[in-house]
């Protein structure tokens, strides 16, 4: 941040010099909150479900080029006089949304009003085919009022590009070229043929370029979704914030709050900008916020101005095994019988600290003679009866957060047995719908579903039903769509959560950073409603997948120094925990236990270098082959990232494959 020299400390001295100033609008005076001028046309077409319009919009100025080869400019009304009738009343919805997202650059700002208040005339110039009159009121609204002239293309059909622009403003003002200081962001129109002209010409880098330029991660996105104009607005939103915090105008954070806002806050309002459409269209008149994961979901969800009502309610895992005991029933994989017994011990371990019955039948059972499902079979009417008056307290409180309404939904993160929506479903006896970011229905719960409630969706599933895409760190999602609260054990009678009452050490860490997480993403979502109102904003699962896939596959220094840390939850109970992204093994125990070391640091992302290292020595080669029509060459298959790929078909069914990292790129 201190290296950072805001423009006007550059040319203060240039301004002196000058007479005349002269600014370029788009990309320097005014900011769009997007990548490029035709990903507004894309925004159009979604906003007003308009299909085929942007292409159309981008066409029709080739078109009407070719009827009008005298007209260096093509105006807005010559654009859509040469468009298709159905897209014409198009053109006053393009002129709104300028009014709408056009922000003022404040670096710019300041550089205009150095040159107000030193005398200087100041001029604006510009290649633009919207009227002259909207021009003008784009700037007054922007703080670029009281200029001495304005010079559009538009309305005097000659080009920046062409040079004719300059010609006819150094006639019209009268002034030597050299008295003239012109300020724009195109290198040929702003800065080559301006200095072409006799003018002296600063070429000002664009806020996004210099952005992307300090956030590496931020231009590999948008390297690999050059087409993804909806991930061109959230980045647009990350280099604004990052000017302002090098200009001084604003904090520059602390880490975690840093974290909220770029990463939390792009995924929650896009699941909610998603969950809002879809809940409307399925007729809800209520949402059930499933909690934790619920907290920072029903904030922003609630900044959506919605008619949905919304409520934060708690249906943790454990609360739907004792009042339900809901528990696997073990059969024949490892899996399920590693489950079933994971499940029935957290149904045991609760009714041990609450119930002395249970606690002394517990102390005399040898559980080394018998599993713990078979335990709670075999004392089953005490289990029941146990769990029915809690399921009758969880009832009451339920029914006290969904008032008069008809039709429910509940809105989690993911789900492999929608045990909440079991939960619920069971103590309410009525229809709820499911909405998930993800959810992978397993074995006989999703039978259940299908019998048992209304339907489901989900943010990641496609038309068919499938789940198109997870990041590679599911982990990291919930670490950052949590709560500052404990892990919950009960509800009491008047609806209050029964927390934890020995967090571990990692749920401590937790709760002490997660408001600064929780602060971050709402602020988000209030900037991108500050810009855009009430017009929909969608990020698609797919654009902030690949968003949070690279943080994952790409940490900053810092990243790696703090979160280096961080642990979650890896049971029922919260009892035991383990590292997000890093194994921390030291190089003594890869040395004395190497085979073990590898599967434990083939789990985790951020790798050390001995741990690097110790996986590509256990396997430097893996072969996969299917006869001589698929051979698939893996380099370093343990390495966390793919580095090098060649891949060659040559015929429809043959596929050769050769590639330096891991086997799922």
């Amino acid at each position: 941040m201190t290296d950072y020299i805001p423009l006007l400390e550059k040319i203060r001295q240039d301004i002196d010099k000058a007479a005349v100033v002269s600014f370029d609008i788009f990309d320097t005076l005014l900011l769009r909150p997007y990548v490029t001028p035709e990903d507004l046309f894309y925004h159009m077409e979604r906003l007003e479900n308009m299909p085929y319009f942007a292409m159309a919009r981008i066409e029709a100025v080739k078109i009407a080029r070719k009827f009008h080869p005298d007209l260096e400019e093509i105006p807005l009304d010559c654009i859509y006089d040469n468009i298709g009738e159905e897209f014409r009343p198009m053109r006053d919805k393009e002129i709104e949304l300028e009014r709408r997202v056009l922000q003022t650059n404040p670096e710019m700002a300041a550089v205009w009003q150095y040159a107000k208040d030193s005398g200087k005339k100041i001029v604006v110039v510009s290649d633009m085919y919207l009227p002259e009159s909207i021009i003008d009121e784009l700037l007054q609204k922007s703080g670029f009022g009281g200029y001495d002239e304005l010079f559009l293309s538009s309305a005097v059909n000659k080009l920046k590009a062409t040079g004719n622009l300059y010609v006819h403003i150094l006639n019209k003002l009268s002034v030597k070229a050299s008295d003239v200081l012109h300020i724009g962001d195109n290198k040929q129109s702003d800065y080559k043929e301006a200095k072409k002209h006799g003018l002296r010409a600063v070429l000002y880098k664009q806020v996004m370029r210099q952005f992307l330029e300090a956030d590496k991660r931020a231009g590999r996105f948008l390297k690999a979704a050059s087409s993804d104009w909806e991930g061109g607005i959230m980045i647009s939103l990350l280099a604004w914030r990052w000017q302002k915090k090098q200009l001084g105008l604003m904090e520059p954070g602390d880490y975690w709050t840093n974290l909220g806002y770029e990463y939390a806050g792009p995924a929650i309002y896009g699941y909610m900008r998603w969950l809002c459409k879809t809940a409307k269209e399925k007729g809800i008149d209520r949402l059930l916020f499933v909690a934790r994961d619920g907290y920072t979901l029903q904030k922003v969800f609630d900044a959506f101005d919605s008619k949905i009502q919304t409520s934060y309610i708690y249906a943790p895992r454990l609360l739907n095994l004792i009042c339900r005991l809901d528990y696997s029933s073990c059969n024949s994989t490892f899996d399920n019988c590693n489950l079933s017994k994971m499940q029935a011990d957290a149904i045991i371990g609760y009714y041990k600290k609450y119930s002395p019955e249970i606690t002394a039948i517990v102390n005399e059972t040898d559980f080394d003679k018998i599993n713990s499902c078979d335990f709670i079979a075999k004392h089953k009417e005490i289990f029941e009866n146990l769990a029915k008056d809690n399921f009758e307290n969880y009832k009451n409180y339920l029914r006290k957060n969904i008032c008069d309404s008809n039709y429910i939904g509940i809105v989690d993160t993911s789900s492999y047995y929608a045990s909440a929506q079991r939960l619920i479903h069971d103590a309410l006896k009525m229809p709820i719908h499911g909405f998930y970011w993800a959810i992978s229905l397993r074995d006989a719960k999703c039978s259940w579903i299908k019998q048992n409630y209304s339907e489901f969706a989900g943010y990641l599933i496609d038309k068919n039903g499938n789940n198109y895409g997870i990041t590679k760190k599911w982990d990291f999602m919930e670490f950052l769509l949590t709560s500052p609260e404990y892990p919950i054990v009960n509800i009491r009678m008047d609806g209050s959560p029964v927390y934890d009452s020995h967090p571990s050490e990692h749920e401590r860490f937790q709760r002490s950073i997660y408001p600064a997480i929780a602060n971050g993403a709402l602020q988000f979502a209030r900037d991108i409603k500050d810009i855009f109102g009430d017009m929909q904003v969608y990020l698609s699962a797919n654009t902030l997948v690949r968003w949070i896939d690279i943080f994952i596959d790409h940490p900053k220094a810092v990243d790696r120094k703090i979160m280096s840390g961080v642990k979650m939850s890896s049971n029922i109970m919260h009892s035991e925990s383990i590292f997000l992204f890093r194994a921390n093994l030291s190089a003594s125990y890869i040395m004395r236990h190497p085979f073990k070391a590898i599967m434990q640091a083939k789990r985790y992302t951020w790798r050390t270098l001995p741990e690097t290292l110790v996986i590509c020595l256990l396997e430097p080669l893996r072969v996969k082959t299917r006869g001589i029509k698929r051979v698939e060459i893996y380099l370093f298959p343990g390495l966390a990232r793919r580095y090098f790929t060649v891949s060659l078909t040559p015929g429809e069914f043959y596929r050769y494959i050769f590639a330096v990292g891991r086997i799922n790129a």
